[in-house]
């Protein structure tokens, strides 16, 4: 008698654990800086190495600095600034993919002089691993064990990869540009789909520029560039499923301007990191039950759980709100522009058939005082809440990425701020299903020989040839034979007979 493994591999994905870190940068600057206006900052991440234990990883800040100089000039400056740092959790195998985000969650500036300005990042960190893992299983061609098959769907990671594309955007201007002070673009995805051997995912760049044109004057504009790339995965199919991210390179986005009698081309060139994970539901076959006719078996039971991702959701509103400047701070005579422009997803829920998104959107507004002639700067927060209708099944996982654009902001009566933009939330939906297996078949005593030749077993309503059969550890053909008229699974309590062969001594 021979048990063998019948073992099979599910998708498993983990969270990685939530936290903060802070990093400090010194960011080289030309001049004396007089005053700090807004400074916009994100994260481009480098390699990581996955360990048992831990996932280490780098990265650097990209941060742009908008500030005045001690005669007055309006500059700015973009640098990076690298890190590394890691994940730790029990959970965390060698072989894993990790997926990671990484986003500064604020800021202090520290010294500014001797042409650097010091500043301490909070970092904040989450992500997480997956991988396909091994469930144990067994099976037997013993002909005295009898087998109870079913057909279980489980989720298989296929597997993933990054194909990176440089979209090149132009924009136009009715007036020359005499400074271009700001360049940020921020990646969406709209959609993934799966075809033959590849995952088709679809998405916008968003990039803003903030310039002063030949009359000193500021101006922002947004330009929007829809993106459809084909990431090759050997196994896809067009019923798999897909995940997938996009990531912009920011130390690699570059503008130039040419300007002519008519105003300005602006060419942007922005990389991006389009990153995919595959999966396929696979059908295997299990051994839900056995026994043996000839000894008794112990059976051990392990359950295990997968992971099954389901359809990604975009939620896009609008987000208003006011602030109102206290009277110790100089008056708003003319806005000039903003910067700084973020907004942090502190919470997603389902509230019955509804998908809630709340959130923070920050912005910098520096403006004019006329009395003073001074040019000033007041940050401002506004809370938002999105609804969005939704299948979300329950107690699902959920991630969200959020990137916001149109960002304006308007006075009135010299001290109330108007705000407005748009939002656009990326919601990653996972839930892990629960399953359970024979994972272990311990053989023991043998079953005594019967003394008797015939039984008359009393079937209960409901009970099956397979309940029956292991109840008498009998083959189940013995019993249908025997019982030719009778219908299984049984529909009321009925009297069966089985004949025994005698063994002869």
């Amino acid at each position: 008698m021979a048990f063998e493994s019948n073992n099979f591999q599910v998708a498993k994905k983990y969270r990685l654990p939530k936290g903060e870190f802070t990093v400090e940068c010194s960011i080289p600057v030309e001049g004396e800086i007089e005053k700090i206006f807004t400074i916009s900052s994100d994260v481009t991440l480098g390699t990581n190495e996955v360990l048992t234990g831990s996932v280490n990883y780098t990265g650097d800040i990209e941060t742009c600095i908008l500030y005045m100089l001690a005669g007055g000039e309006v500059g700015s400056t973009h640098t990076s600034c690298p890190f590394s740092f890691k994940f730790e959790d029990n959970n965390i195998s060698a072989g894993q993919k990790a997926v990671i985000r990484v986003r500064v969650k604020n800021y202090k500036v520290g010294k500014v002089g001797n042409g650097s300005i010091n500043i301490i990042y909070t970092l904040e960190q989450m992500g997480f691993v997956v991988a396909n893992q091994e469930i144990q299983t067994i099976t037997s061609d013993d002909e005295n064990i009898s087998l109870k098959k079913e057909n279980m769907q489980v989720i298989h990671l296929i597997g993933d990869k990054c194909s990176s594309i440089c979209a090149e955007i132009s924009l136009t201007t009715r007036e020359p540009i005499k400074k271009l002070l700001l360049c940020e673009s921020q990646a969406a995805i709209k959609d993934v789909e799966t075809g033959l051997n590849y995952v088709a995912v679809s998405g916008e760049i968003i990039s803003r520029v903030l310039y002063l044109t030949e009359n000193d004057k500021f101006e922002t504009a947004y330009v929007f560039e829809n993106f459809r790339e084909e990431v090759e995965i050997e196994g896809v199919t067009r019923d798999s499923s897909a995940e997938a991210f996009a990531f912009v390179r920011y130390s690699g986005v570059k503008a130039v301007v040419d300007n002519d009698e008519k105003g300005a081309r602006v060419q942007i060139s922005v990389p991006v990191d389009i990153c995919a994970i595959a999966y396929h539901e696979v059908d295997v076959d299990v051994v839900a039950d056995l026994y043996s006719t000839k000894n008794e078996i112990g059976l051990t039971t392990a359950s295990f759980s997968m992971t099954k991702n389901h359809p990604n959701e975009v939620v896009e509103g609008k987000i208003e709100g006011n602030l109102v400047i206290e009277d110790d701070k100089p008056r708003v005579d003319k806005i000039l522009f903003n910067g700084g422009n973020s907004v942090e997803i502190t919470s997603t829920y389902q509230d019955d058939d509804m998908l809630k998104v709340e959130g923070i959107a920050r912005t910098t507004v520096v403006y004019l005082n006329d009395e003073e002639s001074s040019l000033n700067a007041v940050e401002i927060e506004i809370p938002f809440i999105l609804s969005d209708r939704t299948s979300l099944p329950e107690n699902a996982e959920i991630c969200t990425t959020a990137v916001i654009t149109d960002v304006d902001v308007v006075v009135k009566k010299g001290r109330e701020l108007f705000y407005d933009a748009k939002v656009k939330v990326n919601v990653y939906l996972y839930k892990d299903e629960v399953s359970a297996v024979i994972s272990d078949a311990t053989i023991s005593d043998e079953i005594p020989e019967r003394d008797y030749a015939m039984e008359i077993i009393f079937g209960k309503e409901g009970q099956t040839l397979w309940d029956i059969a292991k109840n008498k550890n009998v083959k189940e053909s013995l019993v249908a034979e025997q019982n030719p008229d009778v219908l299984f699974p049984l529909t009321e309590n009925k009297e069966l007979i089985l004949f025994y062969q005698k063994n002869k001594k």
